[in-house]
Formats: C-alpha cells, structure tokens, sequence
C-alpha cells in the first residue's frame, strides 16, 4: 500500500463515526420519544382527533424518527370513511391540511428537524400484513409531502360529526387587505419577527431566532424568551402544573415558540392563518437539549390563544403600515 492511500479507511472511519453520531443521539433518546409519543395521544384526545387516531409506534431508523399512527376501527372500510369525515371537518376549518397539522405537531414535541421526521398513518403495522390504506408524510424540497395509498373497495358510510371534533387550540386568524405577493408578505413577517425578538433577552441570554421554512407555509421559531406567553398573570396554573410535573413554582425561566403562518388569498386581498406552538423549560441550562422543555398546549390553552391574538392584531398593524 503506497504512502499515499493510507490515509482513506482512516477518513472513511472518521465520515461513518459522525454520520452515526445523530443515530446514537436520536437511540439514547427513545425513552424521552416513547413519553412524548403519550403527550402526543393527549394533544390527538384534546382536539377530537383521538376519536379516530391513536399512536401505535415511535421507531428510531437511521437519522430518522417514525411516528406511526393508527386507527381505533379495524374495518378498512371503516378507516377510510373515517379519515375522509375527519379530514373534511379538519380542512375545513384550518388553513394546514390535516397532515400537515399531523406532522408539525410531530416535530414540536419530539423536537426533531422537519427533515428528520416521518409520519406515517396506516390501517396495520401488524407483522405478515400488508397495509391498505397508508399516508406517508415527510418534509421535501421545502414543503410537506403526504403520499397516498389506497386500495380499492366499496366505502360504507360512517358519520365523525364536526361537533365531535375539539376546537383548534392556540391559533388566531387576522384578515388584512392587502395586495402582495406571498413571497413579499412572508419576507415582511421574517423581518418583523426578527426586531420583536431579536431585543428580547433574559438576562445573560439573547432570543434565537430560525426561520425552518418559507415555501407555501412560512415556519419560524424563537428560543430563549422569558415571560412572552406564561406572563405573572399565569402563575397560579403554572404553578399548579409544575408542582404536578414534580418543580417548583419558579422552575419556568425560558419559553420556545414556533410559528407557522399561511397566505390565503381573498378577493380583495389576502387572510393571514397564523398557528403558535409553544414550550417552556428551566434556565437553569445553557444549552436546552432534546427534553428540556415541555409542551404548553393543552394546559396553557388560554394563554396561548391570548398570544396568538395578540401577536396577530400585532403583526396586521406592521404590514398595514409597510
């Protein structure tokens, strides 16, 4: 072997090292992913969704994480007339498709990129069978995907009436009318988000702000903030939840919020959806890693829907005077 080539299985020892440092990461972390996986379940029950969704499996494969739902009904003809009713009333009333809402939830609780998360809805995951009905949902070149497969057969009527479907936690829509282009629009919010945050501090600690996508939906997120949702105003319930959660009623000294805003075009302008997801954690650390914060949604409805009103009414004031 000549000088000169020794150096390759070194290098190729040290590419396979750090591509299995993320797959180390994301092993160690099956235990926080199994109790997200619960939290999961509770968001799907809180909103009506549970109805027809449960989580039957989180798998870590490779760099990636599969979150893999199911259905309470067996019956394939069951499923997909469920799907379908769930899927009407969800639309209907959001802006997000409802995969899209399935796999965004997915990343903020198990805090994984965008890119690294898998969702996957099927009738089975039992061993020796093949699935019938399946969605598969993941980020590419820049959006969601949700691929489909279905098999063909005769569906039965089953009715999941809208009144069984819960209310859409911590979102707020403003109507502003105005005529610009999405790309305009979404580059005019980045820039707000960056000065309202970007003086924003804790102390030692400067708000980080990210922007995780801006193709159809515009996705940002700011960590390191103090006070923005959970103000003294929520003490008491923070309280009430820590001591629960086995803290102490100071343990909350950073939030995390991530955005996700659509433009939906109206005949005299466009409507603005805007959707914030929140957590909260100690200050305790310099570097919050994957299970040092918890999900606000659910206990913290209230809060974060008088947030996302306000950050709305906020932002509609901003583009109307830009």
């Amino acid at each position: 072997m000549s000088p000169g080539s020794r150096p390759y299985p070194l290098l190729l020892a040290i590419i396979f090292f750090c591509l299995n440092i993320g797959n180390a990461q994301l092993t160690e972390d099956q235990e926080y992913f199994e109790t997200q996986g619960e939290i999961y379940q509770r968001w799907l029950d809180h909103v009506g969704l549970g109805r027809v969704l449960i989580v039957k499996e989180i798998k870590v494969n490779g760099e990636r994480l599969y979150l893999k739902l199911g259905f309470r009904e067996e019956n394939y003809d069951k499923v997909v007339a469920n799907w379908k009713q769930l899927k009407v009333a969800f639309d209907s009333k959001s802006a997000l498709s409802l995969e899209e809402k399935l796999f965004y939830r997915a990343c903020h609780l198990f805090s994984i990129p965008q890119e690294d998360m898998k969702v996957w809805v099927n009738d089975t995951y039992e061993w020796g069978m093949e699935p019938c009905f399946v969605r598969k949902v993941y980020f590419e070149g820049g959006d969601v995907v949700a691929k489909e497969i279905n098999c063909r057969t005769k569906i039965r009527n089953v009715v999941v009436s809208n009144a069984e479907l819960g209310k859409l936690r911590g979102n707020a829509v403003a109507e502003i009318n105005l005529e610009k282009s999405r790309g305009t629009t979404y580059e005019n919010i980045i820039k707000y988000a960056e000065q309202k945050y970007g003086s924003s501090n804790c102390g030692s600690r400067e708000a980080r702000f990210k922007v995780l996508q801006k193709d159809h939906v515009l996705r940002f997120e700011v960590q390191n903030l103090c006070k923005e949702v959970l103000t003294d105003e929520a003490n008491p319930l923070a309280c009430k939840v820590l001591k629960r959660l086995g803290y102490d009623c100071n343990w909350i000294k950073r939030e995390m919020l991530t955005f996700t805003i659509i433009e939906q075009k109206t005949e005299d302008g466009f409507r603005l959806y805007c959707e914030i997801e929140g957590k909260y954690g100690s200050g305790l650390f310099e570097e919050v890693k994957r299970g040092g914060y918890h999900d606000m949604e659910v206990d913290f409805d209230e809060y974060l829907e008088i947030y996302a009103d306000f950050f709305t009414t906020s932002l509609k004031k901003h583009l109307l005077s830009n």
